[in-house]
């Protein structure tokens, strides 16, 4: 099934709504840990990383509006699925390093 730009889009939308929810009540948490003055170490690092999946999906989101539909899967899909030859492929550094980070995060 082939997806349109605007499925795509609409989809990226609804996964960025989602993740401004998760950002804004995991600030939250944060901040009601520190009134209590109890240790936020965890907290804030998970809210750091809903923040870089947050500018993750809106870059996507922005690929996806300014380029062809069928380059902008997102590069974990890409990588998983083999479906660029590394070598042979222009962007093949930006899907590594992107690859990478997603894997150390």
């Amino acid at each position: 099934m082939a997806l349109s730009t605007q499925l795509l889009l609409a989809e990226a939308n609804r996964l960025i709504f989602r993740a401004e929810r998760h950002v804004e009540s995991s600030r939250e948490y944060v901040a009601r840990l520190e009134v209590q003055s109890l240790d936020t170490g965890e907290a804030k690092e998970r809210t750091k990383r809903a923040e870089r999946e947050l500018k993750r999906l809106e870059l996507y989101r922005s690929v996806l509006k300014n380029s062809n539909s069928a380059e902008a899967l997102m590069p974990e899909y890409v990588l998983a699925r083999g479906l660029v030859q590394m070598e042979r492929r222009r962007g093949v550094a930006l899907l590594t390093a992107l690859a990478d980070h997603s894997a150390s995060t």
